[in-house]
């Protein structure tokens, strides 16, 4: 017997996940759907890890996620920060207890891989102002003199590639890892993060199980 579970911004997971008491985080409905059933999420913003417990069985016995007809999900990995203290100039910082992060804390975990040729040390983390993306620094000098750059290397295609939004390139964070916390400091230019929408890496993805197979 197949179910349709529900998951709306007004549940709780403490629900039995119906259309007329749907759970709270579409994480807990899928720690319950099985091959078969379909996951309907509602209207809403959702900042979770979403880790499938199950699998499908076939291409007939899939369990399927969706947003409820005509309603926009977005699900984030991210988290609004709203605290952010001047620095000088146009450079703000944050400070985290380092328990904000749990067990994964992207500014502390660095990319790796034999893809990365370019600027080794990198991290996880990243900054985004109304959705744009910002570039890592190497240190905090490099946020005081931020250069707009015209071409970067594709770490793909191991080829120098001109940037579609040079301005872009001068948005920079940088961060500060010890054993309490953690401090991000960011170029916001002539913006106020304060009054924007800013938000930052947290978790490790969006929709992933934690065991695969």
């Amino acid at each position: 017997m197949t179910r349709e579970y529900h998951v709306s911004k007004k549940g709780s997971d403490h629900a039995s996940g119906t259309k007329e008491d749907p759970f709270l985080t579409i994480n807990q409905a899928a720690a319950v759907a099985t091959a078969g059933d379909t996951v309907i999420v509602h209207e809403g913003e959702y900042r979770e890890w979403v880790k499938p417990k199950f699998g499908g069985l076939s291409t007939y016995r899939r369990i399927t996620y969706q947003a409820a007809e005509g309603e926009d999900v977005v699900i984030k990995g991210s988290e609004q920060i709203q605290d952010w203290e001047k620095v000088e100039g146009s450079i703000w910082k944050t400070v985290l207890p380092n328990e904000f992060f749990g067990d994964y804390n992207p500014y502390k975990e660095e990319i790796f891989g034999d893809w990365v040729v370019y600027n080794p040390g990198r991290h996880l983390g990243d900054v985004y102002l109304n959705g744009m993306s910002f570039y890592e620094a190497e240190n905090l000098d490099q946020l005081k003199h931020p250069e707009e750059r015209t071409e970067v290397l594709d770490h793909w295609t191991k080829k120098i590639v001109p940037v579609i939004n040079q301005q872009q390139t001068k948005y920079l964070w940088y961060a500060e890892v010890d054993d309490n916390q953690t401090t991000i400091y960011a170029n916001f230019h002539e913006a106020n993060p304060n009054e924007e929408l800013v938000e930052i890496n947290v978790r490790k993805a969006c929709f992933y199980p934690e065991q695969t197979g």
